[in-house]
């Protein structure tokens, strides 16, 4: 299991989806957590620039992706025991407080592993943010 906005989706998150669906093994299910429009505005102060809607759409057609659900409004953490993943992969740059994220974990009585990604493809060039700024700016 996976979470994020994937916004503006690039080979950074196929990179990024392609290394979380390897701890799960080769017939385990890759499923995406999207971050609702809500939570993106709270955090990031700003609208997404495509809809929950459209980027499950986005998420939901590749090949590597399995399932997608929406994040939850109210209690962040509750799709984690819906879903029940045997691994969370966090990308090298996720803010996560992964004491709260392991507590929340065996609340449920879940044995998921929290695994962090180490290095990124490409992060100087391969990032939402990067993109969506080069766009702006124009070529």
């Amino acid at each position: 299991m996976v979470f994020g906005c994937f916004d503006v989706v690039h080979l950074g998150h196929k990179k990024f989806l392609r290394q979380a669906k390897r701890f799960g093994g080769k017939r385990s299910e890759l499923v995406v957590c999207l971050a609702r429009d809500k939570t993106i505005k709270a955090i990031k102060k700003k609208a997404p620039w495509f809809s929950e809607r459209e980027r499950a759409e986005i998420v939901g057609a590749l090949k590597l992706v399995s399932r997608v659900v929406l994040g939850g409004l109210g209690n962040k953490y509750e799709v984690i025991n819906k879903v029940k993943p045997d691994a969370i992969v966090l990308g090298f740059d996720q803010r996560v407080n992964k004491k709260l994220l392991r507590q929340k974990i065996k609340e449920f009585g879940l044995r998921t592993r929290v695994v962090r990604l180490r290095t990124a493809f490409k992060p100087q060039k391969l990032k939402s943010s990067v993109i969506k700024k080069f766009l702006k700016e124009g070529f």
